[in-house]
């Protein structure tokens, strides 16, 4: 996807679920496909890590794409009880854990 098309769908999921805006969040990260050609997505974010996504190198970037599949898949009935699921998802991510909890 183009990043004009990432910013268009991120804009355009954010407007739908607009009452959950201090809760998550869409954005958009970049990453490479196996041509080596620039591509961009979208990826649902705990509002409250906004700071750290915006500061995350690549790898980063991916390990919280790769959390929020995941927590995608989990149960959830509420905008906060996916970002419970999120946390307690981060704490299997060894890079995305060490990322967001350092110690």
């Amino acid at each position: 996807m183009t990043l004009e098309q990432a910013q268009a769908l991120a804009t355009a999921n954010n407007e739908i679920i607009n009452e959950y805006t201090g809760t998550i969040y869409y954005d958009i990260f970049t990453y490479w496909n196996i041509q080596y050609v620039k591509q961009y997505n979208v990826v649902l974010i705990p509002a409250k890590y906004k700071i750290q996504f915006g500061s995350a190198d690549y790898s980063e970037a991916l390990a919280f794409a790769r959390v929020s599949i995941q927590t995608n898949v989990l149960p959830y009935t509420t905008a906060e009880t996916w970002v419970t699921n999120f946390d307690a998802e981060v704490l299997t991510d060894s890079e995305l854990n060490k990322y967001l909890n350092p110690k």
